[in-house]
């Protein structure tokens, strides 16, 4: 057995590195937190390469003492609490005392800080946690914290850094969900020596939320504001056209600290549950002030995770307060009218006049045709299929039993349309049969197969835009685009960079002549986000599913009759038309005995 040993401080330094510093977004993250706890008004954030080799955070706050520097960088040396007692009541963000060493002990920091009415300041580096100058100088009020080369000292945990492009933009992240949670301090976050953004200080949300997420997102947000019980939310939500594949559009802050929490994401997607499809998820920065003891911090090292004292209230409270708002609306999407009432609706013309944002179109009424959905289809007959070579794979009441049966079953030989109920599923009826059609697993099935083929076949058909979609993305997304440009050009996307952090989208694939919308664009972005990788082709079966799954008419997309039999006419040309390409049942049946056994007209 090895011999017992007690580890030196600086050994133990570093392995506390490895909690609370894990890549330069943490250095980031405790220095800016350190900087609003200072009560700074004004707060800059500069790295270069990612951070690994450069951060600077300056501010304006109100300094460290000159006797007091070095000892900053103790570990558990902190000026936010003195005793446990303090824990159940912390207003500040931070309070462990671990941030500045752990920082210290992992690369070659920099410090300069003067306090108010001083008349200079004091400088200090540390290597690897050992102070090896010190000294007066010349410096305005407020501290600099200048962070060198992370984890030179540890090149193990070095190697399992990412790209740079890539820490840069968790770094984006960091900084972005600071200047949301305290639009009363000006943030400037500068990459490279090119300024990422900049808020103004002016304590506006609003204004804070078009500098981050730009001006689409920025018109189409709702102000909550509600008081009870103690507790205050307030901020604003996204209506819910503006939604995401994830929760990245997501921002929850506890008193002023960026949060991530079950209760507050539950709460909210039930609040726009009535409003939104599942699997999609709302827009909404929401600031939650609540008595310190209320809530503990302290649960986590990177003190993001929260425990409510009482988590069915919290979650009543935001809830309704997110529902309120909600209600007091009427979402009605702005969308281009028709000029020509004489003029026949048709998807050509849909196809050529509106062809970068065809989806959630609302089209004038007229005289002639209109379509009234989404799924019109080019070329195809309006035949009557007279068999298909499968059975129904799922029966009422007997799940499970899917097998593969005898082919040439005559089950839709004229079979009659009834109608749509819930605006998502159809009533067929066939001889003595009843079958219901989900229409999204239908349209979605219709779908992959045919994107299925084009692939195999390399051959996606894109269509040039009139008007190029202009799309505003974060960093952390400019990234994986510009790293995936020649995905996406496979996938029928022409796309360029259009300032910062914009891309103008002048080429579309047409996916079963529709052409993919932004929200398409940004689902496969949020794809690759969600699951890291490099290209949609390193598993191409499952992505083509979500894309199918992504571009398919939905639940409470209205279908007129025409559309619905194109729809089965398609469907009914596929092998297996029986399940979706996730395993989800597209036809349900029940037959005339089954039906007349549920009323007792026969035992």
């Amino acid at each position: 057995m090895h011999k017992i040993n007690i580890l030196d401080n600086k050994t133990i330094n570093k392995i506390a590195a490895g909690e609370v510093v894990e890549r330069p977004a943490s250095v980031v993250k405790e220095l800016v937190e350190n900087s609003i706890d200072a009560r700074a008004t004004a707060i800059t954030v500069e790295i270069k390469n990612g951070g690994i080799s450069f951060i600077r955070i300056s501010d304006n706050g109100c300094g460290i003492s000159k006797d007091e520097v070095t000892t900053a960088f103790i570990r558990h040396a902190t000026s936010k609490i003195k005793d446990e007692g303090d824990l159940s009541s912390i207003l500040s963000l931070g309070f462990r005392g671990e941030a500045l060493a752990s920082i210290a002990a992992v690369s070659q920091l920099e410090v300069i800080t003067k306090e108010y009415n001083e008349l200079t300041g004091i400088r200090v580096q540390i290597d690897g946690g050992t102070v090896i100058e010190e000294g007066e100088v010349g410096c305005p009020e407020g501290t600099t914290m200048i962070v060198r080369n992370i984890f030179y000292n540890t090149p193990a945990r070095r190697k399992f850094l990412k790209t740079e492009s890539s820490e840069a933009g968790y770094i984006d992240e960091i900084v972005s969900k600071m200047a949301l949670g305290h639009p009363e301090i000006s943030f400037k976050f500068i990459n490279n020596n090119n300024v990422v953004f900049y808020t103004s200080g002016n304590n506006e949300l609003n204004n804070v939320i078009f500098n981050i997420y730009g001006r689409d997102i920025s018109k189409k947000i709702l102000e909550v504001d509600d008081y009870e019980n103690n507790i205050k939310v307030e901020g604003f939500i996204g209506k819910p056209e503006i939604n995401r594949a994830n929760r990245m559009y997501e921002n929850f802050f506890i008193n002023g600290r960026y949060v991530k929490s079950d209760v507050l994401e539950t709460s909210l997607l039930e609040a726009f549950k009535p409003y939104m499809m599942i699997k999609r998820f709302p827009f909404c920065v929401l600031k939650i002030n609540i008595l310190p003891d209320e809530v503990d911090v302290n649960v986590h090292p990177a003190k993001i995770e929260v425990r409510f004292k009482d988590e069915n209230t919290i979650k009543d409270i935001v809830y309704k307060a997110v529902k309120k708002v909600l209600e007091n609306q009427t979402f009605i999407i702005d969308v281009p009218l028709i000029q020509n009432k004489e003029e026949k609706v048709t998807y050509d013309n849909i196809l050529v006049k509106e062809a970068f944002e065809v989806e959630n179109v609302l089209l004038k009424e007229s005289d002639g045709d209109i379509i009234e959905g989404i799924l019109p289809i080019k070329d195809v007959n309006y035949f009557q299929p007279d068999f298909i070579k499968q059975p129904v794979a799922v029966k009422i009441e007997s799940e499970g039993k899917n097998e593969d049966k005898e082919d040439n079953l005559e089950i839709f030989k004229n079979y009659r349309i009834i109608g749509q109920i819930f605006n998502t599923y159809w009533i067929i009826e066939q001889e003595n049969s009843m079958y219901i059609i989900d229409q999204h697993a239908a349209h979605e099935k219709v779908l992959y197969e045919k994107l299925i083929k084009q692939f195999r076949a390399d051959n996606i058909v894109s269509q040039q835009l009139l008007q190029p979609m202009i799309v505003d993305v974060s960093m952390r997304e400019k990234e994986i685009i510009l790293n995936n440009m020649l995905v996406f050009k496979n996938l029928g996307f022409e796309i360029e960079e259009f300032g910062k952090n914009s891309f103008a989208i002048r080429e579309v694939p047409i996916i079963f002549n529709k052409p993919g919308s932004s929200r398409f664009f940004l689902d496969i972005v949020d794809e690759m986000l969600s699951k890291e990788v490099s290209s949609l082709y390193q598993n191409k079966e499952e992505e083509i599913a979500d894309m199918a799954c992504k571009s398919a008419v939905k639940a409470n997309d209205r279908m007129s009759v025409e559309e619905s039999k194109k729809m089965l006419d398609e469907l009914m040309k596929l092998d297996n038309p029986f399940h979706c390409p996730h395993g989800r049942p597209v036809i349900i049946a029940m037959d005339k005995y089954e039906l007349e056994k549920k009323f007792k007209r026969i035992v």
